[in-house]
């Protein structure tokens, strides 16, 4: 498994460079990683049925969501370390952070 998170997470990392509302949406995300993957002209992703869809995912020619979000969290802690990358991590992951430099704040504030 961790194998295919590490398969997919270039492909996530230029996702999420690219369209911002991926950063915060896993449906969002698969939808454009299963774009990105549709450009064989032999695999007709985004017309295929319910079915198909999960034989796909079943026979590993498709990842599952769950696959895509660790790949995603994966990216998005990485670049959690880098400044110039953390705008990567989308709103939930500044919004975390904020709060826990604000509560570190009060803290210390409290300790003066």
């Amino acid at each position: 498994m961790a194998r295919k998170i590490v398969k997919f997470s270039d492909i996530v990392l230029d996702i999420l460079e690219n369209r911002p509302k991926s950063r915060d949406d896993d449906n969002i995300l698969y939808f454009y990683l299963v774009q990105h993957l549709d450009k064989n002209p032999l695999s007709n992703y985004l017309e295929m049925s319910l079915e198909n869809y999960l034989k796909a995912v079943i026979k590993g020619k498709l990842p599952s969501i769950p696959v895509i979000s660790r790949a995603r969290r994966l990216v998005q802690e990485k670049a959690a370390l880098d400044p110039d990358r953390k705008y990567l991590c989308g709103n939930r992951k500044v919004k975390k952070e904020l709060a826990d430099e604000v509560s570190a704040e009060i803290i210390n504030n409290k300790k003066k």
